[in-house]
């Protein structure tokens, strides 16, 4: 969001984002576009979509605006009724394939509830578009509904050769949310049988707290650090020094198998190898530029051979991300999404 919004800034739009307060969120920091943060007593289950839905809605109401999006199903109907009612435009971003997350695997009831909204609201937003061409073929097949496709890449970065193979801080970088099906109990257990690498953990979520009991248990604090929420800009740093980048999801629904992590391109420009699954975005890039590792599974032997075999083809994998970077960069697709607006 942090970069659409500034590509519509920089086109001369005045942008607000919203969205919901968290314990233990950062501050926020200054941006030439406004944010606005939503309190609920709620914190989390259907309570909490039922409170902020209300709450976001009834903020809509009173803002100064000529377009409304919504990113996501869980922002759709309130962001749908107050433009119908105010007459405005709305817009839709699909981040993910919603219903099929793995939260939602093993509760038919409420995926039942979430594909109903699907099918009853996302027809009725005239601008659509999503971060792969695969959510949006999944959609077209399902709906037949068009979907653009703007990818969440990386602003690119100058080039900047690095020697890493060789340095005496090698560590492995993981970028992004600590839940559940993202490989990092598997990524953990590796390192017990990796001595040359630390691994360094930029983010939080839900498990944050049961993967540092997790390390605590197998004695790994000395090969693992957890880095936390980092600002942008520190993580263009740390990523920029990274020996390899890892990008593991567990096939637990189609919305990991169709997905296209922006973490993939933010190693890409910053010329790291990359360890990632075998599916079909990841599969479609690599064909032509061979940056990463693919994994068919998230077994330790696998993630274990994955970086030795990174390890003999270092330079190679460097030279092919420097050729593919200019080509995945936000730039691009900055200038489709004004177009498409």
């Amino acid at each position: 969001m942090h970069r659409i919004s500034v590509a519509l800034v920089n086109a001369g739009h005045h942008v607000t984002i919203v969205g919901r307060s968290k314990p233990n969120a950062n501050n926020l920091i200054q941006q030439p576009f406004v944010q606005k943060r939503i309190d609920c007593f709620y914190t989390k289950g259907k309570l909490f979509y039922v409170e902020f839905n209300i709450r976001l809605f009834i903020w809509l109401l009173f803002q100064r605006t000529d377009l409304i999006g919504s990113i996501d199903l869980d922002t759709i109907v309130p962001v749908y009724m107050a433009s119908l009612l105010r007459l405005k435009k709305r817009s839709f971003d699909a981040h993910e394939l919603f219903p099929e997350v793995p939260e939602l695997v093993g509760r038919p009831l409420t995926k039942k509830i979430w594909l109903w909204i699907e099918s009853v609201f996302m027809k009725r937003f005239p601008i659509r578009y999503t971060v792969s061409q695969s959510i949006a073929d999944f959609y077209y097949k399902k709906h037949a509904l068009p979907f653009n496709v703007i990818r969440n890449l990386p602003v690119s970065l100058p080039r900047v050769d690095i020697v890493k193979s060789n340095s005496s801080d090698r560590y492995i970088l993981y970028q992004g949310a600590l839940n559940d099906g993202r490989g990092l109990v598997e990524m953990i257990h590796a390192m017990k049988e990796i001595d040359n690498y630390t691994l360094k953990i930029a983010g939080e979520g839900d498990l944050s707290a049961s993967l540092s009991a997790l390390v605590h248990t197998l004695n790994l604090e000395a090969k693992v650090i957890f880095l936390g929420n980092l600002a942008p800009s520190e993580l263009v740093l740390v990523t920029r020094y990274a020996s390899i980048g890892i990008n593991l999801l567990e096939n637990k629904g189609l919305s990991y198998y169709y997905s296209l992590a922006n973490k993939f391109f933010d190693y890409m420009q910053a010329q790291v190898p990359i360890i990632t699954m075998n599916f079909p975005e990841y599969a479609l890039i690599n064909k032509d530029y061979k940056v990463a590792i693919l994994l068919d599974d998230l077994d330790v032997r696998s993630i274990i051979a994955a970086i030795q075999e990174i390890e003999d083809r270092y330079e190679e994998m460097q030279s092919n991300s420097r050729r593919a970077s200019p080509l995945y960069c936000w730039e691009k697709e900055a200038a489709q999404l004004m177009a498409l607006y």
